[in-house]
């Protein structure tokens, strides 16, 4: 049985609800306000994938090739969870980094 191909492509139902459980669990890990996007592409032999996830401020995008849905978006999902952490390192680092400044820190007196 085919899913309803709303990704893109027509695809094994399995598959479809694997890809949307995982979805899920990759939305949990956006911050607030995320619009996510995923879209495949069926060419010739193989499968092409696009995960896009837009913030306020900040866009994450993958794009991968495989040739299955599942496969590819298992390769998506670990590009964009990279790109997440590393924003989280960075955004959260310079804020400590200003917070422990001693020109930002109040001195008793």
């Amino acid at each position: 049985m085919l899913g309803t191909g709303d990704f893109g492509i027509k695809m094994d139902i399995t598959q479809e609800t694997k890809i949307q459980q995982k979805l899920e669990r990759l939305r949990e890990k956006c911050p607030p306000h995320s619009s996510i996007q995923l879209q495949f592409e069926k060419r010739r032999s193989s499968v092409v994938g696009v995960l896009t996830i837009k913030t306020l401020s900040r866009e994450f995008k993958s794009r991968k090739i495989g040739n299955i849905p599942i496969l590819v978006f298992t390769l998506l999902e670990d590009d964009i969870n990279n790109q997440l952490l590393d924003w989280k390192r960075t955004r959260f680092s310079a804020s400590l980094e200003y917070k422990l400044s001693p020109n930002n820190i109040i001195k008793s007196a």
